[in-house]
């Protein structure tokens, strides 16, 4: 091989390597701003005038979208990075991790006094046990076609007939004797005030 043809194809190799100027900008106006490795999800689930959280203010737009919102946990005060929050008023619910990105993560999450469950419908086969006031539980499951419930021991609350997809995280909202179902979804990575 002639050298001079060589060092033109290594030469063109390197420079193809070589980051485009501005393609870091170019990145964040394709994906946003890049999650903070010290990240900290959370997420309002009620409406509420003043948004605040571990010691921070945010803007009162994220608190209306029911989204887990990225936050450096260098803001914030009393948060495990890493971590998910749901709040509902003055309450703020941690939720368990989810360590398996392959299952449908199920979340029952209960801001009500009473104890609640989440059942297979059709045969009471329990999928999360007894969920007290201001705690939230969670189960990985396979990708499934299913009917399932939210009881309390005075019975059924709500019935939610589900097709489950690989990756798709649910949450069964216990408010009262109401139950919201809500798909897991985040917004883009935020500032605190």
């Amino acid at each position: 091989m002639n050298i001079n043809l060589l060092i033109t194809s290594c030469a063109a190799a390197f420079t193809l390597m070589l980051p485009l100027p501005g393609s870091a900008n170019a990145e964040d106006a394709l994906y946003g701003a890049r999650l903070p490795e010290d990240a900290v999800f959370i997420r309002w689930l009620a409406p509420t005038v003043s948004a605040k959280a571990f010691g921070a203010d945010f803007d009162a737009e994220v608190s209306n979208t029911r989204e887990y919102v990225p936050v450096s946990n260098a803001v914030l005060d009393g948060a495990e990075a890493g971590r998910f929050y749901s709040l509902i008023g003055d309450q703020i619910i941690p939720e368990p991790p989810r360590d398996d990105a392959t299952k449908v993560h199920l979340v029952l999450l209960n801001a009500d006094s009473t104890p609640a469950r989440l059942i297979v419908s059709a045969n009471e086969t329990e999928v999360i046990g007894a969920t007290t006031a201001g705690q939230a539980r969670s189960r990985g499951v396979n990708p499934v076609q299913a009917e399932l419930s939210v009881v309390t021991d005075a019975g059924p609350l709500a019935t939610f007939d589900l097709s489950l997809r690989r990756g798709q995280n649910l949450t069964f909202v216990v408010v009262g004797d109401t139950v919201t179902l809500i798909e897991n979804k985040f917004a883009p990575v935020v500032s605190a005030n």
